[in-house]
């Protein structure tokens, strides 16, 4: 079923003045028909899977090698912890992912040298999604846990280092990622219509826009009052996937002095870019984003970032204490890195910790 759904159990012996016993709230239908807990759950669930993994390296000579990988992950099904009706208290399925990787790792010049290249192809079947949609009553809107369709993620990551003399070292990573969601069939606008006998044509912002991708089902409360209709579409297209940035591009370099017994000093400086990536969503009236009180757009994208890092860091002769004095973020860049906006309710944004500096000291046995 694409609307998670669970049995409320009945409340046996419950009368029209609520008693309570072991936290049911019981629902009296006006009917005459059974009275239900509102707030207890019929039953359990489980999952188990088998995730295997396998693995064929090859030695070309003493310093290269090529490899090929495969594995399976399993993430557990749940139970929608915020429902607000029977109709989104779950359970949602398991998310299950396939990975393959293939890759060259090498050194070069006695060891002063480093590259390595791997790709990989990441899918993952039943994803996991929470969003936020209308909903009738108290509130205003739901937050919904459900299987959502499929991600696949493609890429290439290279990796650089060297030593080209006593005490410098240098370094460079680069990657590129690809993701493409598949068959994201849900109702993303919350249920609707007027008619139970009959569900809506593909309601809300999208009229008609986007393909139905599943029958429609039809939404009662606890005792079987129409709430309305959900009528599932295909949001694949509507987003890039969240948290995937095409490219990524880090370098950096640190100068190592020894001291003598006095320890070692070293100096170390990164960069880190990312191109700009969603972050989040919300409703479907809301995915680019929602205009605030104060008149500022908010979207849920950020955009190409540069960081800088610096550090000068002391260690003891045996590295048994460790000074570190830092400035990170040296470029002052300012992003979102986390947006929820519920409509009617709030618009919350995490922001990034800006320039900042600081001292830091350990002691390692």
């Amino acid at each position: 079923s694409l609307t998670p759904r669970w049995g409320l159990v009945p409340a046996i012996g419950f009368d029209a003045s609520g008693g309570v016993e072991g936290g049911c709230i019981p629902v009296l239908d006006p009917t005459g028909g059974p009275i239900t807990c509102n707030n207890r759950l019929q039953g359990s669930a489980n999952w188990t899977e088998f995730t295997p993994m396998a693995g064929l390296s090859y030695d070309i000579a003493d310093n290269m090698m090529v490899f090929v990988t495969y594995s399976e992950g399993f993430k557990s099904g749940g139970f929608n912890g915020r429902a607000t009706s029977p109709s989104t208290i779950g359970p949602f399925n398991p998310e299950k992912g396939e990975n393959w990787e293939i890759g060259f790792k090498s050194e070069w010049f006695d060891n002063r040298l480093r590259f390595n290249i791997n790709a990989f192809r990441l899918s993952v079947a039943d994803f996991q999604q929470g969003f936020i949609r209308p909903t009738e009553g108290a509130g205003g809107q739901e937050t919904v846990t459900a299987n959502l369709g499929e991600i696949e993620n493609q890429g290439v990551e290279i990796e650089i280092t060297a030593v080209p003399m006593e005490g410098l070292t240098l370094w460079g990573n680069l990657g590129y990622l690809d993701t493409e969601q598949k068959g994201f069939c849900t109702d993303g606008d919350g249920f609707s219509g007027t008619d139970p006998t009959a569900p809506p044509a593909t309601p809300g912002p999208f009229s008609g826009a986007l393909a139905q991708c599943a029958p429609a089902e039809i939404v009662t409360d606890a005792i079987g009052t129409f709430l309305g209709w959900l009528v599932p579409t295909d949001n694949s297209n509507l987003l890039p996937g969240p948290r995937a940035p095409e490219w990524t591009l880090s370098l950096g370099a640190a100068y190592e002095w020894q001291l003598g017994g006095r320890g070692s000093l070293m100096l170390a400086v990164d960069w880190l870019h990312r191109s700009d990536m969603q972050i989040s969503a919300s409703r479907a009236t809301e995915l680019k984003g929602v205009q605030q009180y104060n008149g500022d757009f908010l979207d849920h994208f950020r955009d190409d970032t540069d960081i800088v890092n610096a550090s000068l860091i002391w260690r003891s002769p045996q590295q048994h204490y460790q000074v570190s004095v830092f400035g990170k973020n040296l470029t002052d860049e300012l992003y979102n890195q986390a947006t929820t906006n519920v409509g009617g309710l709030l618009e919350f944004r995490v922001p990034n910790i800006r320039k900042h500096y600081g001292v830091e000291f350990s002691y390692q046995m």
